[in-house]
């Protein structure tokens, strides 16, 4: 058996096991999105996939330079297929880049608390929706009324206050886990483990749905507002929820 046979078999064995763990870790990421799990390790998929597109590429080469016709077949056979699963990567991440739905929440200079968006009302204010990202206003009050529908699936999300000269200044988040703050004030966002979404209902025929997020400093302790107060500021502008059960 000549030399560059061998490397081509070493190096597609080599390019196999890499494929199987690659399709073994995006396996497990699809898993823990769709349980909206509160913390996805991805780093293991930036690091198999070069390492197996670069296995691949080699038993491509390798196969085109062996002198064996059976083993040139079997190398391009044995080390094409498993670009599959690198290109189902890419297809999946330019999806998941393209469809994802990015929002900008601004809010009042100084503001700080929850702040929710009520979505779904049809005398709520407009969608204010752009090319690439929805913009939410947030008022004075820190609660929006939205016409809306309430979001689905993956988000990406920033946080801006208004300065009184109109120009925008970055809030930065914090992760969901994070317990102190510090001193200066961050986003806190809602729970990863419902998608950031909720329903609350205060009797069996009124209910709304929200998303919320707080503002402040320091420390806080991880949790959903009551929805008692979502159902006092209901109460205080003569609103009810929309829908019913």
């Amino acid at each position: 058996m000549e030399k560059r046979t061998k490397w081509l078999i070493g190096v597609t064995i080599a390019n196999l096991a890499a494929t199987a763990f690659l399709a073994l870790i995006v396996w497990a990421i699809l898993e823990a999105f769709a349980g909206f799990a509160a913390y996805v390790v991805t780093w293991p998929l930036f690091v198999m996939f070069p390492i197996s597109v670069a296995f691949s590429s080699s038993g491509l080469w390798l196969a085109r330079k062996s002198k064996s016709a059976k083993a040139r077949w079997l190398g391009y056979l044995l080390n094409g297929l498993p670009l599959v699963v690198p290109s189902y990567v890419l297809l999946i991440v330019g999806q998941t880049f393209i469809h994802m739905d990015r929002a900008r929440y601004i809010v009042p200079e100084g503001y700080q608390g929850y702040v929710y968006i009520l979505h779904g009302f049809p005398n709520g204010v407009p969608e204010e929706k752009g090319h690439w990202e929805v913009t939410y206003r947030i008022p004075g009050d820190g609660v929006l009324m939205s016409q809306a529908p309430q979001p689905e699936g993956l988000r990406k999300t920033r946080y801006f206050y208004q300065l009184g000269d109109g120009s925008l200044k970055r809030i930065p988040s914090v992760d969901f886990a994070a317990q102190d703050r510090g001193p200066e004030i961050v986003a806190f966002p809602n729970d990863p483990e419902t998608n950031g979404y909720g329903e609350a209902s205060e009797t069996s025929s009124c209910n709304i749905e929200y998303e919320w997020f707080h503002l402040g400093a320091g420390s806080i302790r991880a949790g959903e507002p009551n929805w008692e107060e979502l159902a006092s500021w209901l109460h205080e502008h003569g609103v009810c929820a929309k829908g019913s059960k």
